[in-house]
């Protein structure tokens, strides 16, 4: 359904409704973009004039500008035509081998805080530390670029993936020109503040298998062995023996993990047969990922979820049954939704020649038959007649709105790191290194997902896009305040909704270039698009925002004479 449709169906809503003193019937002085009316409905309060922008002045959805700019606010330039001051760069693993789509980058304005100890709540609706003055998402291929960036020496830089953070300084950043960054200033870390006393790993239990090494995943992306210890140590992950490998001949074994708010994150090896976790290392679990933690498990773990109330009530669970097609298998990955979307580019980018859509994984199980929406299964197999799912994720406490889920569990019914000989073995030597495999590619890719900041997997709420009141509009204008609004469906206005700018050129109409770089809304769920040249004769330009948790709104743009108008195109 497209967002301008819905906005009108709830306006109609609204106004066929008996009156009630709660509504808001009419945009006041100075508002912009959409507010909920208090009826159910929403109202459009279009954009700003002149150099405002909405919110621009610190009060969502007032027209304003930034009368308390400080700091690096201070050296941020207009550039003369559709120039533009930017940062750019490529987001990777700790060693680099592998870029990371989803991580927000950002130029903060005031110093970082240290994250909390223990399970937090960490959604993408709420700013990072810093208060960002400017931010962005990487794209599928680990790319980003800042618009808008301050001028000037040692410009602060921070990269985060949920609690994998790193802060690093560009030298130098030009005005009106691009400043691209090395590589290896943009890795996420691979130590508990190796690089900056800002820099952070998530704290993860990983509880060790007879027939997977999972753990090896962390190794593989170039977290550092100091890293890895027994509960006791100073490292960032903690083995527990569950019949696969260990730290040390100390190691304690899986029943001595009672208590998980310690962590921000969990890892379960498949042991080879089913786990069997006691009733209150369940209750333990739920209340875990109800409080924001993160769990990636696979195959045989499948006894923390499937009797597990309410975990199990997204998954049709039927454990153990035979898996009857190819093994190995070029499982097709599900495209329907933004996650499975950007793992299928992703996956592509990193093999060119592969076939797009499908990913080689191995050693499969077949223990589940479906999910339930919210739940969305990732992949499937494509050996059989009636296709047999292969991994799922969902966020969590099961049955909260969107806005509410800040945990997240990922299940996987194929083995990517696959071993009969890892038992007893002291870490790392049940690592064997070598060239990532595919499965092994899409392990790294769903962990660093389940560690992200969460956000719901369908789109969530409406956008509305509009702009100020542009008059005399010619080819060669530069727009610099085209703004779009994010609205969750809970009513609120999300901060981090990746939204991507776009011209629909239509034979006959005229067109137009935004700069490059995916944009996202700040914490008054306001995205600022980068400059938009517009060209060709007077006509119609149509501009889409898209974004991860809205539906598209098209605005309709008129070249020549006219001003530009804010509508939709249904």
């Amino acid at each position: 359904m497209r967002a301008g449709f819905l906005v009108a169906v709830l306006l109609l809503a609204a106004a066929n409704a008996p009156a009630a003193p709660e509504c808001i019937n009419a945009c006041q002085q100075g508002q912009c973009g959409v507010i909920p009316n208090g009826c159910g409905g929403v109202l459009q309060c279009g954009g700003c004039t002149g150099t405002d922008t909405c919110g621009g002045g610190g009060t969502a959805n007032m027209c304003g500008s930034n009368a308390t700019c400080t700091g690096l606010c201070l050296d941020q330039v207009v550039c003369p035509g559709a120039g533009d001051t930017t940062i750019s760069g490529t987001v990777s693993t700790p060693n680099g081998a592998l870029p990371l789509p989803n991580a927000t980058i950002y130029v903060p304005n005031a110093a970082l805080t240290a994250f909390a100890t223990g399970v937090g709540c960490t959604t993408c609706g709420s700013p990072p530390s810093g208060s960002p003055l400017v931010s962005t998402l990487s794209d599928a291929g680990g790319k980003f670029v800042l618009h808008n960036a301050p001028v000037g020496v040692s410009i602060p830089l921070v990269i985060q993936i949920g609690r994998w953070r790193r802060e690093t300084k560009v030298p130098v950043v030009a005005s009106c020109v691009d400043t691209a960054v090395a590589v290896t200033s943009t890795r996420l870390p691979s130590t508990q503040g190796g690089g900056s006393i800002n820099d952070n790993m998530p704290l993860i239990a990983v509880v060790s298998g007879a027939n997977d090494t999972a753990e090896c995943l962390l190794r593989d992306v170039g977290v550092a062995d100091n890293q890895f210890s027994d509960p006791t140590g100073a490292g960032r992950i903690h083995f527990y023996d569950g019949g696969g490998a260990r730290y040390s001949g100390s190691t304690p074994a899986e029943s001595t993990l009672s208590d998980f708010s310690a962590y921000d994150a969990l890892l379960f090896d498949c042991q080879g047969t089913p786990d069997a976790p006691t009733p209150a290392q369940k209750d333990a679990f739920t209340a875990f990922v109800n409080s924001g933690g993160r769990v990636m498990l696979d195959h045989e773990e499948y006894s923390w979820l499937s009797d597990n109330m309410p975990l199990y009530t997204l998954t049709a669970w039927d454990v153990e049954q035979s898996f009857t097609g190819s093994d190995p298998d070029a499982a097709n990955i599900a495209t329907t939704f933004p996650r499975g979307e950007i793992l299928a580019e992703w996956l592509l980018g990193l093999n060119p020649s592969s076939t797009p859509g499908q990913v080689a994984v191995s050693h499969l199980a077949h223990d589940y038959n479906g999910v339930v929406a919210p739940a969305e299964n990732w992949l499937v197999s494509s050996s059989v007649e009636t296709p047999v799912p292969l991994q799922f994720a969902f966020n969590t406490p099961v049955g909260a709105i969107p806005a509410a889920q800040c945990g997240r569990i990922a299940y996987l019914d194929h083995h990517p790191y696959y071993s009969t000989t890892s038992a007893g073995v002291i870490f790392p030597g049940e690592c064997t290194g070598g060239t990532l495999t595919e499965a092994q590619r899409l392990a790294i890719y769903t962990f660093f997902d389940t560690t992200n900041c969460v956000w719901p997997d369908q789109p969530d709420g409406i956008i509305s896009i509009y702009n100020g009141n542009h008059q005399g509009v010619t080819s060669g204008t530069v727009i610099r305040n085209l703004q779009a609004q994010v609205l969750a469906s809970n009513n609120t206005y999300p901060y981090g909704v990746p939204v991507t700018f776009t011209v629909d050129t239509v034979s006959g109409d005229a067109g137009g270039t935004f700069a490059s770089g995916i944009v996202i809304t700040d914490s008054n769920g306001v995205a600022t698009a980068p400059p938009l040249t517009a060209s060709g004769t007077a006509g119609v330009l149509k501009v889409t925002a898209d974004g991860h948790t809205a539906a598209p709104a098209v605005f309709t743009v008129y070249v020549g004479d006219e001003v530009f108008y804010g509508g939709f195109d249904f």
